[in-house]
């Protein structure tokens, strides 16, 4: 009934999105892709089959609620109980900071990927032995992953990070593969960098923006009903942005720290990390650090907040 009754509160809370029409850059991509002679991942493959406003929808929701049961999966596998992963996932379904990503069919590659790194740390929370079955299975969630966008080749450091938290005696071996797949998978996809050359900043401007941009985002994932459409980061990122860093530096040792004593929130702390940490290093254009790609970070929060469960 439990389980019912969390579809429902989705499916209410997406209403809107059923009698709406492509919003923002959709019809755009759309249009694009379809042009294109071929299809060269999952994402502009769904943009091209499905471009109707209500299938889009539907199909971004779907797959937001498979990304939730394999959260919930995970979840227990890390060694949380029954009760603390379906409190975990149902907040992290239903909370407004996800709605970019499920909402924007243009947003769907985030939902693709996802499913891939999920699907990947779940492979390896679950195997403390070393097979083919294990390598082929992890290869095929890792180019699944990178067909749906780029921006899953975190998993290159997720997925080790999983299998070193579950103790497993096989992570060289599993960070090998990642690193063999990720690559080939990036070579064969292709990498967005971005649009417009001519907007690109130098080294420090950019980690500063992104920094602001990810304290900003952490802070709406505990704030819910302050979000504020288009912030200008621009205007402020300097002052925001050095405090942002400090703070990143200062998440970063207390997570080390709490890690070198296995305490159950550091395997989250440390996945928001790992995450948003390639945000931070390569430049996008146009792509200050926003909702849709807080998607995965923002699952690093869920299993830190529910770490925090644990340990009471």
């Amino acid at each position: 009934m439990k389980y019912l009754g969390v579809l429902l509160l989705l499916l209410w809370a997406y209403s809107p999105a059923w009698s709406t029409r492509h919003v923002y850059e959709d019809s755009t991509w759309l249009r694009a892709e379809a042009r294109g002679p071929i299809v060269r991942s999952l994402t502009r493959m769904s943009w091209v089959v499905i471009d109707s406003p209500r299938g889009a929808h539907l199909l971004s929701l779907l797959l937001h609620v498979i990304n939730g049961v394999l959260l919930w999966v995970l979840v227990q596998r890390v060694g949380l109980s029954a009760v603390v992963a379906f409190a975990a996932t149902s907040l992290w379904l239903v909370h407004p900071l996800n709605v970019e990503s499920v909402a924007y069919a243009a947003s769907r590659g985030e939902l693709l990927a996802a499913m891939g790194v999920l699907g990947a740390c779940i492979i390896v929370a679950g195997n403390t032995t070393w097979s083919w079955l294990t390598v082929v299975s992890l290869g095929i969630c890792l180019l699944f992953g990178i067909a749906g966008k780029e921006s899953a080749v975190i998993m290159l450091g997720l997925v080790p990070l999983t299998s070193w938290w579950m103790g497993g005696r096989h992570t060289h071996r599993i960070t090998l593969v990642c690193a063999a797949v990720g690559l080939f998978g990036l070579w064969s996809v292709g990498v967005n960098i971005g649009e417009e050359v001519a907007v690109r900043m130098t080294w420090l401007p950019w980690l500063l923006i992104q920094s602001a941009a990810t304290l900003r985002l952490t802070g709406l994932a505990f704030l819910v009903g302050i979000q504020t459409p288009d912030f200008d980061y621009y205007r402020i990122y300097t002052l925001l942005g050095w405090l942002s860093v400090g703070v990143l530096l200062l998440l970063a040792a207390v997570s080390g720290r709490l890690a070198w004593v296995r305490h159950p929130i550091s395997y989250g702390l440390l996945w928001f990390l790992i995450a948003i940490m390639p945000r931070l290093i390569i430049q996008t254009p146009k792509s200050v650090f926003n909702e849709h790609q807080f998607y995965v970070p923002f699952m690093g929060l869920i299993l830190a907040a529910a770490g925090i469960r644990r340990e009471a």
